[in-house]
């Protein structure tokens, strides 16, 4: 299995671009026509609906996508994490970009969290209909299809990953299979594997114990709003 990143970032700060308190229109790069159609898309509460959408267009400082579906799927055990509700969970922790940019360890990243420095990420683009060379160099853009294809396989990916770390991942909390498939798409799985202690007490249901492991961690210094939310999550199920 291969690691997502070449380690962990601290993630862009996702601002709700549907709030008062963060009203766009004053920004030089606000694109109204783009604002309302994501607030009417978002407001379904369906990230696939990116699909459908028109290539992201704005230009200068890209927008995050922040969508908070509330269905949720039901299983005869537990209720588990939707794979919908959780997408959105860690594109917000990840932030949204359709340029490249630099994240806080130095790697060239796009969309939602990908890396262009991992080991595949050229054929991954070149499996999208992009030029690894102009993304990176700036040159050119992903639309929103392009990067909801690569999310989604990554997320796949995370989601294999976090029922390995852990013998009894279907029958966890909702949040607890949230906050894992979060940290395998953050961490990828050479990381998170060294969370033995977190990993024991989640297996023995002692989230107070789990919610600690990760506090005391380096990645949780150094992602700083992702690893306050995800240890708040934890901790609750106590």
């Amino acid at each position: 299995m291969k690691s997502f990143k070449t380690y962990v970032k601290d993630p862009t700060p996702v601002v709700d671009m549907f709030s008062k308190e963060n009203d766009l229109t004053n920004n030089p790069y606000y694109n109204v026509s783009h604002h309302e159609s994501f607030k009417s898309m978002l407001g379904k509460g369906a990230i696939a609906a990116m699909l459908a959408t028109t290539p992201y267009t704005a230009t200068g400082t890209p927008t995050n996508n922040t969508d908070k579906p509330n269905q949720q799927i039901e299983s005869p055990k537990q209720v588990a994490a939707s794979k919908s509700k959780t997408m959105n969970f860690i594109a917000e922790h990840e932030g949204r970009r359709n340029v490249v940019y630099t994240d806080t360890t130095e790697n060239p990243t796009i969309g939602i969290g990908f890396n262009l420095n991992r080991s595949d990420a050229r054929n991954k683009l070149s499996s999208v209909k992009a030029n690894y060379d102009k993304v990176r160099a700036g040159t050119e853009r992903l639309n929103n299809k392009q990067i909801y294809t690569l999310f989604e396989e990554d997320y796949d990916d995370a989601v294999i990953v976090a029922k390995r770390f852990v013998r009894n991942f279907e029958v966890l909390p909702e949040n607890a299979q949230m906050v894992l498939i979060d940290l395998a798409f953050n961490l990828g799985p050479s990381k998170l594997f060294e969370f033995q202690k977190f990993r024991k007490a989640l297996e023995s249901r002692n989230y107070i114990q789990a919610a600690e492991e990760l506090k005391n961690s380096r990645w949780y210094k150094q992602v700083k709003r992702r690893g306050i939310e995800n240890v708040k999550m934890i901790r609750e199920l106590a």
